[in-house]
């Protein structure tokens, strides 16, 4: 699936753009531009790949789901436990002593009936997956401490207790030490896969950063941040613009660099530093809680910033241009910054001219949507 940048989203003259986070209003796949946590899946992607003990079926559809191929799978009739299995030689190892395995599943049940499907991770632990009648596809998973495990077999048990009767299933994924099942990947997705730049201009690492229970990334305020290691020289003109998610008071940097960065001070404060101290600018006041949305724009002379579309004031600028030669630091000023942020900032830009007034408004409304601003 490509990159989908949303309707109407100003693109002219962006020369960085992060996107991390699905929408909160709408929490849909095509808004999401965060690959997930850095992992592995080290089972065979294909179920075809799997085996099958007994007269248990895995059984192709023909069908596929995004973009992987289905099967109609049960175990054993009147067995629930002669399924679809798998050895995954180095699992135990992978994982350490004092590990967890998680395995998962998309599964579908096309009958008027409700479904258990059962799991086997290196040994039995009885835990029961209930697939309720005529249940669209939904992602299933299973997380075990490694010390609880005596082999490196897995196995799936689809029971139905019926000849003609399946579940249709696809995508398998076993993983160590995620806690909870990420996104679905074929082979491994390194940190710099995590998370795309929407210029593909530069690899962003998520070496350094959290994630949530979705697989989205998040900062944890102690020593999170990504790494925006590029030159993008000096700017005569700007845009940067966020949308960010804190409950925590206090002082966070957003991002930046040594002379040019945007922070969150205290309760009711978000600061914005332009060019060093003598093109320092100050705001004080407005919700700096949940949701926002917030510009700053530098037209040569003069720097304006909103929050949620609505201009907090303009201040002269004495230092000139902002110097972003170095790049930047998201989530914080420096790796051995004793400030980070803490809490989610799923949108960064970066324009290389100060976007208008009409434009700033154009993207707010599409995130106002998007995260229910």
């Amino acid at each position: 699936m490509g990159i989908h940048r949303g309707p109407n989203i100003v693109n002219k003259n962006l020369v960085f753009g992060m996107d991390n986070g699905y929408g909160v209003a709408d929490n849909d796949t095509s808004t999401r531009h965060a690959q997930g946590k850095p992992t592995t899946n080290m089972a065979s992607v294909d179920l075809a790949d799997w085996g099958t003990e007994s007269s248990a079926k895995r059984i192709a559809t023909g069908n596929y789901y995004k973009g992987q191929p289905t099967y109609n799978c049960r175990t054993v009739v009147g067995s629930s436990w002669l399924a679809i299995y798998e050895t995954i030689s180095g699992l135990r190892t992978a994982a350490g002593s004092s590990g967890t395995v998680t395995m998962s599943l998309w599964v579908r049940n096309n009958f008027d009936t409700q479904f258990a499907c059962y799991a086997y991770m290196g040994y039995d632990f009885g835990s029961t997956r209930t697939i309720a009648a005529h249940a669209d596809w939904q992602r299933i998973q299973w997380t075990v401490n490694q010390s609880s495990m005596n082999s490196d077999y897995v196995e799936f048990r689809p029971y139905t207790n019926n000849t003609n009767i399946y579940l249709e299933c696809t995508m398998p994924q076993v993983e160590v030490n995620v806690g909870t099942a990420t996104p679905w990947v074929d082979g491994e997705r390194s940190n710099t896969e995590s998370i795309i730049d929407l210029k593909n201009s530069v690899d962003l690492s998520a070496a350094n950063v959290s994630f949530d229970s979705g697989g989205l990334v998040t900062f944890d305020g102690t020593d999170d941040y990504i790494n925006v290691d590029k030159d993008f020289g000096d700017f005569n003109e700007y845009t940067i613009e966020y949308v960010v998610n804190t409950t925590t008071n206090g002082k966070m940097p957003i991002a930046g660099r040594t002379n040019t960065n945007f922070y969150k001070y205290g309760a009711y404060s978000w600061r914005y530093k332009h060019g060093g101290t003598l093109g320092e600018y100050y705001h004080t006041g407005g919700t700096v809680t949940g949701w926002s949305h917030w510009v700053i724009t530098y037209d040569g002379d003069l720097i304006k910033v909103y929050q949620n579309n609505v201009s907090l004031g303009t201040n002269g600028a004495s230092s000139g241009g902002a110097d972003f030669s170095d790049g930047f630091k998201i989530g914080s000023w420096s790796s051995a910054s004793s400030y980070s942020f803490n809490g989610d900032i799923p949108i960064m830009r970066v324009y290389d001219r100060a976007l208008t007034s009409d434009e700033i408004e154009q993207n707010f409304k599409i995130y106002k949507k998007r995260f229910n601003i």
